[in-house]
């Protein structure tokens, strides 16, 4: 994984100046042909140069055995020819003409002269050292074996028939021999620091595209909260910084075990067709990224063409070499990265730094999960909560699951979402509220077809990752790709279903799941707080109505009574007067059988009258409020004790009256305390038997004045002693035929006693007797 060349890479000994074009040497991929352009370019320009400098020394100077003018065009003859080959792309042809070239004119110069000079010997040395900078080992040995016959014909011809002097000869072949080597160990020398000093930028450059890839992909991590987004931007930065031909991310599919293409770069290759790679044992598939992702281990293919997991794609024909690398999200696996390229240049340096990069990227993808699922839970909480809020205010059950339906599609599942209710009559599935991405509403579903009809047959759940495949599915929307739906309950009973999809396959979970059915929970208590309420307000409303009718009933009631007690009043009284006359003798005696008669005459005329008086104070008893005094019940109960006495003993009883001689004075209205205490009274007496008896007792006890009335009559039933005190209420036919009575007289004590602030209760027993206990505020001290 090599950083991509820049233009100023290239291992050049020469400063790296901007000089004009036609003074730098070509640019070669392979790098000793770049280092050897370049000597020879500089070696060329130099020499121009110096024959330039030589051709006016030439012109200036007078001649000189060195400085010769043909043998110097010559050379610069030569150094441009050198140059023409050079910038035609034959650098090894340039530098070999050169080098011989040189050699040949300065050997033929040297013949000239007829003799060896130290000035031909020095030039033959540089000749060598040329050779074997430009031309290597090879050349260098080749070029002073050359030169140092040449010194041996040259000093064998100067000699002529004399013995040549051949020490100084062996100096100089050996001193040729001496440079060749010393050129050679320099030239290897250089190349050696060159290749050093390759091998550490190239280092260097990786680790800086590494490092820029992992400040690049920290960048990318801040730029997007969007896991998809972030794996584009990863997979490009990886195809630029290192000029890969091909980077891609593969993810586990949700619901599957198949890895899908995710997002390819866009500085690689680009392709549509990608085969799914399932990891199952039954069909796995045979390929390098699979079996990474079965074991969790990275994979290096040095040469593509000889490995045995490699898969050929049609679409990546170039390909040579192929690392593949786990991408781990916490313990789990995400995916996994793959990188192709066309040369058999990726190694185990790269596959250690792309294991750098993948711990980075798991990191990352892990954060981001957990800030998507924070998110997600907090929209969840939001959703919920907003639900409840919206069941807790609204009244209309329509208008609720509009809300509903809305916040749950907006921040829960924005693509399909729809509530839909079951219309019993026609044993249909009807969409009361739905949120979409286009403006489509469903028909409605009859139950038992399609996903939706079916969770609400069943009441069962449904998660379908792929509808293509589910024979229950009804094609709606030719988009849908995967479907989820949860059955809504109220009491047991569904009455609807949730039902949400999504254009991608497999795009819901468990965890979906399970938070719809919460919803569904929310949603249905807060249908039926709603359908609760409604029925609420409509039987508060049909109990308002009764009640509006029953009171108007008991206006008519009052109004009837008091009208008809109006009229009684006046017939009884003339009833009672000739009652009265007739038994007093006025009118003459009565015959002796007409006695009796009479009497039953004045009694019932005398009940009638009591029972008109019962009716009138009942109806004015609130009307009397105004006419509280101070009163003394002490007082007032002596003046009932001669009349109750004589009632006592015309029935054969035994009263018992015992009142302090001085009670604490209360507020009142003494008519009607009197009523209150006759009424009391008269029942203790008539409901108790001959023989039996009849207290009343009177005392201070706290702020109230206690009075007890108990007698030890018939009794009254416990299951009747609630209703006693209520208007026109007989506890018993048969007793009230037997002993008398209208059901008016205990309701007027308790209306009495309550309109004076106080209250009564009752404490009886069937045969055993009956105690009225009446307690009466006293009057404040301050009053």
């Amino acid at each position: 994984m090599k950083p991509a060349p820049g233009p100023a890479q290239g291992g050049s000994l020469l400063p790296r100046v901007r000089w004009p074009k036609f003074l730098r040497a070509p640019h070669f991929t392979d790098p000793h042909t770049r280092r050897l352009a370049g000597i020879l370019n500089f070696m060329l320009w130099v020499g121009l140069f110096i024959m330039a400098v030589h051709l006016v020394l030439t012109l200036v100077l007078p001649r000189t055995p060195f400085l010769n003018p043909y043998f110097e065009l010559l050379v610069a003859l030569l150094m441009g020819t050198c140059l023409l080959l050079l910038h035609l792309r034959q650098p090894r042809l340039a530098a070999g003409g050169y080098v011989l070239g040189l050699w040949l004119v300065v050997t033929a110069s040297a013949m000239e002269l007829g003799q060896v000079t130290s000035a031909g010997v020095s030039t033959l040395y540089t000749v060598i050292l040329v050779a074997g900078v430009l031309l290597g080992r090879a050349g260098g040995l080749s070029v002073a074996a050359l030169s140092g016959l040449a010194v041996v014909y040259m000093t064998w011809s100067a000699a002529g028939t004399s013995a040549p002097d051949w020490a100084p000869i062996i100096t100089i072949v050996l001193n040729f021999g001496l440079v060749a080597l010393m050129a050679i160990i320099g030239e290897h020398a250089i190349r050696t620091s060159l290749s050093s000093a390759a091998h550490s930028h190239s280092l260097l450059s990786q680790r800086s595209a590494q490092l820029q890839a992992t400040a690049d992909i920290g960048l990318a991590a801040t730029a997007s909260d969007d896991v998809d987004d972030f794996l584009k931007a990863v997979t490009q930065v990886i195809a630029e910084r290192f000029a890969l031909h091909h980077v891609s991310i593969l993810t586990l599919s949700q619901g599957t075990s198949e890895l899908s293409l995710n997002p390819l770069s866009q500085g690689g290759q680009v392709y549509s067709a990608m085969p799914s790679f399932s990891l199952g044992e039954a069909n796995a598939t045979r390929s390098i990224i699979a079996h990474v992702a079965r074991t969790r281990k990275p994979y290096l293919a040095s040469d593509v063409h000889n490995d045995a997991l490699y898969l050929h794609h049609p679409d990546l024909g170039e390909a040579r070499s192929e690392i593949a690398v786990p991408i781990m999200e916490g313990t789990r696996l995400f995916g996994v990265l793959d990188v192709i390229s066309n040369q058999t240049s990726l190694d185990m340096d790269d596959l250690n730094a792309l294991q750098v990069l993948c711990t980075q990227l798991g990191t990352v993808i892990y954060n981001k999960r957990l800030l998507q699922l924070s998110r997600r839970h907090l929209e969840e909480t939001r959703a919920l909560h907003a639900i409840a809020l919206a069941g807790m205010e609204a009244s209309d059950e329509e208008e609720f699951l509009r809300q509903a339906a809305t916040v749950i599609g907006r921040s829960l599942f924005s693509e399909n979402f729809g509530i839909l209710l079951i219309d019993p009559k026609r044993k249909v599935l009807e969409h009361k509220a739905y949120h979409q991405d286009g403006a489509y509403r469903a028909p409605a579903i009859p139950l038992g077809r399609g996903i939706t009809g079916v969770v609400a047959q069943t009441g069962k759940p449904l998660l379908v990752g792929d509808v293509k495949r589910d024979p229950d599915y009804l094609m709606v929307d030719e988009r849908v790709r995967s479907e989820l739906c949860v059955p809504l309950r109220v009491k047991n009973e569904v009455i609807g279903v949730l039902d949400t999809e999504n254009h991608a396959p497999h795009a819901f979970s468990q965890n979906d799941l399970q938070l719809l059915e919460a919803l569904a929970g929310q949603i249905a208590l807060s249908l039926e707080r709603i359908r609760l309420l409604s029925d609420t307000e409509r039987r508060a409303e049909e109990l308002a109505e009764t009640l509006k009718q029953q009171e108007e009933l008991a206006r008519l009631r009052d109004q009837f009574v008091q009208n008809v007690s109006h009229e009684f009043r006046t017939p009884l009284a003339i009833v009672s007067g000739y009652i009265e006359i007739l038994s007093s003798g006025d009118l003459g005696p009565l015959p002796a059988e007409y006695h009796e008669p009479v009497e039953i005459i004045a009694r019932r005329t005398q009940m009638l009258t009591r029972l008109v008086e019962d009716l009138t104070s009942l109806l004015n008893v609130q009307d009397q409020r105004n006419d509280f005094v101070t009163l003394y019940l002490g007082d007032l109960l002596n003046t009932l004790y001669p009349h109750q006495r004589t009632q006592a003993l015309a029935s054969q009883i035994v009263l018992e009256w015992e009142v302090p001689a001085s009670l604490p004075p209360i507020r009142g209205e003494e008519t009607l305390l009197r009523t209150m205490l006759n009424n009391l009274l008269d029942n203790a007496i008539k409901f108790t038997p001959s023989a039996g008896r009849v207290s009343l007792r009177a005392n201070v006890e706290g702020a109230s004045i206690c009075l007890r009335i108990h007698d030890s009559g018939i009794g009254i039933p416990p299951e009747q002693q609630s209703r006693v005190f209520e208007r026109f209420y007989q506890v018993d036919g048969s007793s009230s035929r037997r002993f008398g009575g209208t059901g008016l007289g205990l309701a007027l004590v308790k209306e009495i006693v309550e309109l004076h602030g106080g209250e009564i209760r009752l404490d009886s027993q069937p045969e055993q007797g009956t105690t009225f206990e009446v307690r009466l505020p006293l009057l404040p001290p301050e009053a």
